[in-house]
C-alpha cells in the first residue's frame, strides 16, 4: 500500500510537471521545454529515491531502522536535488524560469497526493508507516 501511494505521488508530479512542459513547448519552443523537463525530473527522481528507501525494506523493521532509512533518504534527496540543479544551471545552461516553474509544479504533486488520502485511509496509511 505504501508503494502504491509513492507511485501515485510520482504520477501526480509527472502529470503536473508535464502540463508545465507542454505549456513551455507551445509558448517558447523546445529549448524551454527541455529546461522544464529537467526541472520536473529534479523533483520526481529525488522523491522516488526517498520513497523507495522508505517503502521497500519496510516489513519487520524497528523504529530505529525506519528512522535511519528516513534520514538517509532525506539526505540523499537533498543531495540529488542539489546535484541536478547544479548540472542544469552550471553545466547545461538551462533557462531558470522554465526550470523552476516545472520544479514548483512537481512539488505541488506532493500536496495533490496528500489531498487524495481520504479520512478512511488515513488510519491505514498511519498503520503502514508505523510498520
Amino acid at each position: 500500500m505504501l508503494f502504491i501511494q509513492i507511485l501515485r505521488t510520482c504520477l501526480y508530479q509527472t502529470a503536473l510537471a508535464g502540463f508545465v512542459v507542454s505549456g513551455w513547448l507551445i509558448c517558447s519552443g523546445p529549448g524551454s521545454a527541455v529546461a522544464a523537463i529537467w526541472g520536473g525530473l529534479t523533483v520526481i527522481l529525488p522523491g522516488a529515491v526517498h520513497g523507495c528507501l522508505l517503502a521497500f525494506p519496510s516489513t519487520g523493521r524497528s523504529a530505529q531502522a525506519a528512522l535511519t532509512a528516513f534520514l538517509i533518504g532525506a539526505v540523499l534527496k537533498l543531495l540529488l536535488t542539489g546535484a541536478l540543479f547544479i548540472v542544469a544551471i552550471a553545466s547545461l545552461k538551462f533557462d531558470f524560469i522554465p526550470l523552476m516553474s516545472a520544479y514548483v509544479a512537481g512539488l505541488m504533486g506532493y500536496w495533490v497526493a496528500l489531498g487524495r488520502i481520504t479520512p478512511a485511509r488515513r488510519g491505514n496509511l498511519y498503520a503502514l508507516l508505523s510498520k
